[in-house]
This record gives C-alpha cells, sequence and structure tokens, in this order.
C-alpha cells in the first residue's frame, strides 16, 4: 500500500490524514458527498484503481479534495451545480455533445446534466454549489442580480482559467493549506469564511467580467445612474486635495465600487482612479498658469502626488510639456 500511497498527486488538503484506498465503489460513495446522480464509474488504468480523498463542509458548502489513478465517469440524471478546481492532472468534460478538455490550473463550472468526464492521475477539488448562494456572490460583486443573459450562464459549462486565472488559482491554493490547517476546527472554518470567498471565486469564473475593467454591455446610463455619476464628479472636484478612495465613492453613491467603476467607464472610458488622476493633473495646470505665488512643490503635494519625479512624468505625458514650461509660459503672457 505504502508504495502506491508516493505515485498520487497529492491532495489539495487532507493529505496526511487521506487514506489510500483501492475500492472504486468507496471512492464513488465518497464522490456521492458533492456529485449526484453518479451513475458509472470505471477505471481506465491498468492496475487497481486507487484514491485518497478528503471531505469538509463550511457553513453549508461541501467540497471534497480527491487525488486518484486514471477514471471515466457518467451520470444518469442532473446533478447539482459543481465546481472542479484542478490542481494536477488532465482531462476532458463532455456537456452537450462538445469536449471541455481541462489541465492544472483549471477553474471549471458544471452545469446540471452534465454526462461524462475523464481523467488521468489527478489532484482535484471538487464543491457541490447552491445556485442561490452563487447569485448573493455575483450580487456582492456586481452591486446588483445578474439579468437574465448573464443567468443564463449558470445552463453553461465554462472551462479554463478564464481573466485573472493564475491570480485566481492563487487564492484557491491559499484557500486550501487555510482549510488544511483547520481541519481539526471546524468553527474556524466557519469563521474564517472561506466558503464565502470560494463562492465568489466560482462567480468570477461564470462571469469572468467581474474581474475586468471594460464595463459591461447594459447601454447607456440610465437617469439614476447619471444623477449618482453627477454627485460623484462634483464630489471629487471639490475634493481633489482630499484622499478619494473608491470605496468612500461607492457609499456616498449608495452602490457597490464594481458598479462606481462600471459607470465610470461607460461615461467617460476610463476607471475611477485615472479620472481623479486626470482631474488632479488639470487642477495642477490651472494653479500652475494662474497661482504664481504657489510653487510646484507647494501644487504637487495639495493635490495628493507624494513624489515630485512622478508627478512630473505624469504632467509630461498628459499635456506634453513638464510643468515648468507651463509656468513659465504663464509668466511670459503675464509680463508682456
Amino acid at each position: 500500500m505504502s508504495e502506491g500511497i508516493r505515485h498520487l498527486p497529492k491532495l489539495a488538503f487532507g493529505d496526511e490524514r487521506g487514506v489510500l484506498q483501492q475500492d472504486l465503489n468507496a471512492y464513488r460513495d465518497r464522490l456521492a458527498d458533492v456529485i449526484t446522480g453518479l451513475s458509472e464509474l470505471e477505471s481506465t488504468e491498468a492496475g487497481a484503481f486507487q484514491s485518497k480523498s478528503c471531505g469538509v463542509e463550511i457553513n453549508g458548502l461541501r467540497l471534497l479534495a480527491n487525488s486518484r489513478t486514471a477514471l471515466y465517469a457518467r451520470t444518469s440524471k442532473p446533478s447539482e451545480l459543481m465546481a472542479t478546481w484542478v490542481l494536477s492532472g488532465r482531462g476532458h468534460f463532455v456537456f452537450e455533445g462538445r469536449r471541455f478538455d481541462f489541465q492544472p490550473g483549471s477553474i471549471v463550472y458544471l452545469p446540471p446534466d452534465l454526462r461524462k468526464a475523464w481523467s488521468g492521475p489527478c489532484s482535484m477539488v471538487n464543491m457541490a454549489l447552491g445556485q442561490p448562494r452563487l447569485l448573493q456572490a455575483y450580487q456582492a460583486i456586481a452591486g446588483e442580480p445578474p439579468h437574465a443573459r448573464l443567468l443564463a450562464r449558470l445552463s453553461q459549462l465554462r472551462s479554463g482559467p478564464g481573466p485573472a486565472g493564475d491570480r485566481m488559482m492563487e487564492h484557491v491554493c491559499a484557500i486550501s493549506r487555510a482549510i488544511d490547517m483547520s481541519l481539526d476546527n471546524t468553527r474556524a472554518l466557519e469563521v474564517l469564511g472561506l466558503d464565502q470567498v470560494l463562492y465568489r471565486l466560482v462567480a468570477a469564473s461564470v462571469w469572468p467580467e467581474l474581474l475586468s475593467d471594460q464595463p459591461a454591455d447594459r447601454g447607456p446610463l440610465d437617469l439614476r445612474e447619471r444623477a449618482t455619476l453627477s454627485k460623484l464628479r462634483d464630489y471629487i472636484h471639490a475634493n481633489l486635495d482630499q484622499p478619494l478612495q473608491l470605496t468612500s465613492l461607492a457609499i456616498l453613491g449608495g452602490t457597490s465600487t464594481r458598479r462606481v467603476r462600471e459607470m465610470f467607464l461607460r461615461a467617460f472610458g476610463v476607471a475611477p482612479a485615472d479620472y481623479i488622476r486626470d482631474a488632479r493633473l488639470a487642477k495642477a495646470r490651472h494653479l500652475l498658469e494662474t497661482a504664481p505665488e504657489k510653487r510646484i512643490r507647494d501644487i504637487t503635494h495639495e493635490l495628493g502626488f507624494t513624489r515630485a519625479s512622478s508627478f512630473a512624468a505624469l504632467y509630461r505625458e498628459r499635456f506634453g510639456e513638464p510643468p515648468l514650461s507651463t509656468r513659465s509660459r504663464a509668466e511670459g503672457r503675464r509680463l508682456g
């Protein structure tokens, strides 16, 4: 037995307590904790089937870290929503007649009605998802529930790392380590709220635009959005000498940070941070031209630029000349 253990990939969590098994039926029972409707499980590798697994539940979210030799699986009835985080190994899913390959680093969202899957030796984490909680995770990020077109994604398999996939997998690995250290303290797992983080990561794999700086395809701003944006613009221009954080703008606008970012992108084509930077540079140019008593260093500090060299570089990039040239030309106009 001990020889076989060394050939299996390491579990995402619980590897030290994972017991090597060669019973395919026992492994099916373990999978049934997160995958409903399993009708067929077949070892496709020469020699005895081998597996290790470790399951945990966090505030109702069921997770199964598993490591095994090659396997073919089939379901006979709709299963629950599920996500699979592939840490090692390759394989494919078959959904609606199409084949979807996966590899290490893949984050796969599996809708109901998945019928077939195969993989070689691998290490995965399977999650049994609740649709209401997945929708809540979307709303927590976006500030509103998904509309009908986005809601339709729940019936589509989504495979691949997607935008910022490497960063997402880093989060998954960090969460796996946290689970591994807290397996003997389920209360700690519940308090840490790792289930909420995992749901949000899955939401970002189903709706990758949640991680994008590009605005959603939602058309022009409506009246309420225009009013909110006008309020935020007035506040920004009245407080360019104060710290301006995206979170504070969201609170002021009574909305989410995601929605604030989206409104600025749709209205101005830039993110809020870029809009604020450009507004500060425009005010700096105005002061250089109209307030000769203010030193350039004072203007730099007043508008929140921590380094004069950074301010000068940004100013030159924005206006095509250094701040001193703007000041000199303004003085020349006054003297002339």
